[in-house]
């Protein structure tokens, strides 16, 4: 059975899809991929985290579509798990998520990590006459 491993985990759960539900994911889908957009010339750091949401509501999209969710206070590894899954190495292999996110596979990598924490940021600098 496809995604034994997972339910048994616990990780996700099935689910019946509901077509308003998969419509809204989508159009939320839609609208963070425009913001990640018009943020890039802005702020780039804050453009990737608005775009990493944008793909993450897509492919929760697909996992409804599938009649499944994600489970628990974590969703990000059992959505990224379950599409390794459903598309196969290839297609992993080809958009590498894991390497842009970290160690782990999910959120910030190190080096984002460490600077965010101390206060660096990819900002634009201003000029003393725009303050």
């Amino acid at each position: 059975m496809p995604f034994e491993t997972l339910l048994a985990e616990g990780r996700i759960r099935r689910q019946p899809s509901q077509p308003s539900t998969i419509g809204d994911l989508l159009l939320l889908a839609e609208r963070d991929a425009g913001v990640a957009d018009q943020t890039l010339k802005v702020d780039p750091d804050w453009a990737f985290n608005i775009a990493y949401n944008a793909v993450l509501q897509a492919a929760r999209t697909f996992m409804m579509k599938q009649s499944f969710r994600p489970r628990g206070p974590d969703q990000h590894a059992p959505v990224v798990s379950f599409l390794k899954e459903a598309l196969g190495n290839a297609f992993v292999e080809e958009v590498p998520l894991s390497t842009r996110c970290g160690e782990s596979g999910i959120g910030p990598s190190k080096r984002q990590r460490v600077e965010l924490g101390s206060g660096k940021r990819n900002r634009p600098s201003r000029s003393p006459a725009a303050s």
